[in-house]
């Protein structure tokens, strides 16, 4: 019992976290579209590190007191990063990966549309999901290798980018991928099935949500190959190299014959 409440615990952080970043930036788009406090934010900030130089050179008690109050906020803003900086770190990672995935799955299919290789809509839409998913499910360790190279900052410490790629790994490895397309294609599913209910059929786009759907029973093909595959003891270098064996002794045969 207490696990469960662990993991629920977790979990209520981490929407809690999301909830934040997502409002935050909801307040930006809607409050601040021009980016004025942003601006304001950047000029604190410029402010407080030319007072931190100065304090190094004017030793006036009065002045450090000044710096010290100025500083103030910025303290609160720094323990604010530490916090949530490992949080943004794997939204970002987590975004890289999946726009990833996604960019090369379109402009590949977009390619072929552009040269009417594709000239369904639908078929378009089914051959990205698809391609999409088969990516970042096969090439989950390269994927995650690329992005432990590009993250990181240049400034970070070996033991920061060490402790990051631990947290980006796990929190994209292979299942948690797997978890999060099987997921994603549910909800998809329930949204567009309640959506077909609820309207009438002639305001629904039945093809699109076949594509969908299609996609999704495609992965689950896809996913029980994969599981069947590794309990396999079938490989094909192991028949090869029987094939190779066979024409050897038959090769061999014939010259003894001969």
């Amino acid at each position: 019992m207490n696990n469960y409440i662990k993991e629920i615990k977790a979990i209520f952080i981490f929407l809690i976290v999301f909830i934040i970043f997502f409002f935050i930036i909801y307040l930006i788009k809607n409050y601040d579209p021009d980016y004025t406090f942003l601006g304001y934010f950047v000029g604190y900030l410029v402010l407080i590190s030319i007072l931190t130089v100065l304090s190094k050179f004017i030793k006036l008690k009065v002045f450090r007191e000044i710096v010290n109050v100025v500083s103030y906020p910025a303290g609160f803003f720094y323990i604010i990063g530490i916090l949530i900086l490992p949080f943004m770190e794997l939204i970002k990672n987590s975004i890289l990966y999946f726009s990833f995935v996604a960019g090369i799955s379109y402009y590949l299919f977009w390619s072929l549309e552009y040269f009417d290789l594709i000239e369904s809509p639908d078929l378009f839409v089914y051959l990205t999901l698809t391609f999409a998913v088969f990516t970042a499910v096969l090439f989950n360790f390269q994927i995650r290798k690329l992005i432990n190279y590009i993250s990181p900052g240049s400034s970070d410490s070996p033991d920061k980018i060490l402790k990051y790629k631990e947290i980006s790994d796990y929190l994209l490895s292979e299942n948690n991928i797997r978890f999060t397309i099987y997921s994603v294609y549910v909800v998809v599913l329930v949204y567009n099935n309640i959506l077909s209910f609820q309207t009438n059929a002639s305001d629904v786009d039945v093809n699109f949500n076949k594509a969908i759907l299609q996609s999704f029973v495609t992965f689950i093909a896809f996913e029980r190959s994969l599981s069947i595959l590794k309990t396999l003891k079938f490989k094909p270098s192991d028949l090869l190299d029987k094939i190779h064996g066979a024409i050897s002794n038959h090769v061999k045969e014939m010259n003894r014959d001969s």
